[in-house]
């Protein structure tokens, strides 16, 4: 992907600290490329090329372009037919070649995405034990990469996600119900690659790394047992009106582990969050400010979580006596109130400050890898001091109608990038200077 930049760079890196944390994560996102990690990744694996003919790629996802471009390094070139599915809206690169671009929805499923996915299966039917496929999965893939049950359409699906997001659904709950109006999620694509040699790469975007929950477990049996799954179902349901309506048809039935269909699957997390964690906190660390990682996912509630940051900020700040840097991720769930512009990301920027309040020397972040966070143009915000003694009297009203993005891009402190080209789910960065003297 092109180098990653920041939109307003110097009024949004209006101090020292924004500058520093800023430039950890912009550069964090360039080590760490998708298509550098997938060629290392297959130079050291056991995987042969072997007969082009035998071959086949595809991918979906939000770093699938750079993983594919990893591929076609490590192989010379890539084979007939190659495919990634991406969003609508990210920008390929011009040099780009050697794969169809298809392109999907996200993060709510529209009928592109399953023409997409139609698309790319059409193409790998009848395959024997002689072919050998390999699936590059990112974050985004559940919305992306999509084949509904029979009786339900995109359009369904897209409702029911859309309505079980914005009731506050972890993402163990959204892609436990995407499971059963799938019929490519929860292993279910194993079945229709077997009885081929599939080896699957995964770049993680989700808290724990589980990849029967990375855009939804493709080729993984699902971790949530059935009798879960219906909970979870009837918790949404209540207040999910097309959920209520389909849960007869739902396919509750996923393969099991023991299924042939996973015997020839191989699954790698190649990149996850806390890779993006410790390469910013070796960023910082060359501050000469003390560094602690949160090596916890950070997950639950948004408040809950900038609650606790706010705690572990001071409780570092009091051991060390000078000013300290926490680095973490996860991925916060948000409860919509209102018909704003923002995301989890934008909300956890505000929260935070508003914890700290205008009495403490902070500077904090919180980003989403991928370059957008819900339904804003940002990958989320930074907020500082600064920003408190402008933005205070408004956060109440902003907050109320979710409308989080506005009121950070009013003050210079949305961080906009676009699409990165990768998805490890969000970072956070909070530097704690003690109370004002």
């Amino acid at each position: 992907m092109s180098d990653i930049s920041i939109r307003d760079y110097s009024s949004v890196a209006s101090s020292g600290i924004r500058k520093i944390i800023l430039d950890s994560v912009v550069s964090t996102l360039s080590d760490l490329d998708p298509a550098r990690i997938t060629k290392n990744f297959l130079e050291n694996s056991p995987l042969h090329a072997g007969n082009d003919a035998r071959l086949h790629v595809f991918g979906f996802g939000k770093a699938s372009i750079g993983m594919v471009e990893g591929v076609k390094a490590f192989l010379g070139n890539l084979p007939e037919g190659t495919a990634v599915i991406v969003p609508k809206g990210l920008e390929v690169p011009r040099e780009f070649s050697g794969a169809t671009v298809l392109r999907g929805s996200h993060p709510v499923l529209d009928d592109d995405s399953v023409k997409s996915t139609s698309a790319i299966l059409s193409r790998l039917t009848d395959l024997g034990t002689e072919d050998q496929v390999i699936v590059l999965i990112s974050g985004g893939g559940s919305a992306l990469f999509e084949l509904p049950i029979q009786g339900l359409s995109a359009a369904d699906i897209g409702r029911i996600s859309k309505c079980v997001m914005n009731n506050g659904a972890d993402i163990v709950e959204l892609n436990s119900i995407r499971q059963a109006l799938s019929q490519v999620k929860g292993g279910k694509l194993a079945a229709k690659l077997y009885p081929a040699s599939v080896t699957s790469l995964i770049i993680s975007d989700v808290p724990g790394d589980d990849p029967s929950i990375i855009a939804s477990g493709p080729l993984v049996p699902p971790s949530v047992p059935e009798e879960q799954r219906k909970k979870i179902i009837d918790k949404y349901s209540v207040t999910c009106s097309d959920l209520s309506r389909y849960r007869s048809r739902l396919d509750m039935k996923m393969p099991m582990a023991d299924d042939m269909i996973f015997k020839h699957v191989s699954n790698s997390i190649i990149l996850k969050n806390m890779d993006f964690v410790e390469r910013i906190a070796s960023y910082l660390m060359k501050s000469g400010t003390a560094v602690k990682v949160l090596r916890q996912p950070i997950v639950g509630d948004v408040a809950d979580a900038a609650a606790m940051i706010r705690r572990e900020a001071l409780q570092f700040y009091s051991q060390t006596g000078e000013p300290v840097f926490l680095v973490g991720g996860g991925e916060t769930t948000v409860k919509v109130r209102g018909n704003g512009i923002g995301g989890r990301n934008t909300e956890m920027a505000i929260r935070v400050a508003q914890y700290f309040g205008p009495g403490h020397n902070f500077t904090f972040a919180s980003l989403g890898t991928d370059g957008i966070d819900g339904v804003s143009p940002a990958m989320g915000g930074i907020t500082d001091r600064a920003f408190l003694q402008d933005a205070m009297p408004l956060i109440p009203d902003y907050l109320e109608r979710s409308d989080s993005y506005t009121l950070l891009d009013r003050f210079n402190s949305a961080v906009v990038t676009g699409f990165t080209g990768n998805n490890v789910s969000d970072v956070f960065v909070c530097h704690y200077g003690g109370k004002v003297a």
